[in-house]
């Protein structure tokens, strides 16, 4: 597994980091027959992407997503907003 040092990962836009997830999820399914997806930041946000748009992916088995970024978009915003910033 190919590992990007910190000072260069911005270099990289949002889809060079999806290409490249996906790359390694379809040489982790070569190998294996059933795959855990184990994601730790924005790692856990790629596989999220990952398994939303490739719901037919049956070799997926279970997916962990650790301390993942969403921007939360719901009904209750206002009350978050103004929740956390007391």
């Amino acid at each position: 597994m190919q590992v990007i040092p910190a000072k260069v990962a911005n270099y990289y836009k949002k889809e060079h980091w999806v290409w490249w997830s996906q790359q390694e999820i379809a040489r982790a399914e070569k190998c294996f027959s059933k795959i855990h997806l184990i994601g730790f930041s924005t790692g856990a946000t790629l596989f999220h992407d990952y398994v939303s748009t490739h719901p037919e992916d049956k070799k997926v088995q279970s997916v962990v997503l650790i301390s993942s970024f969403f921007q939360n978009k719901t009904i209750f915003d206002w009350f978050l907003k103004i929740t956390c910033a007391s």
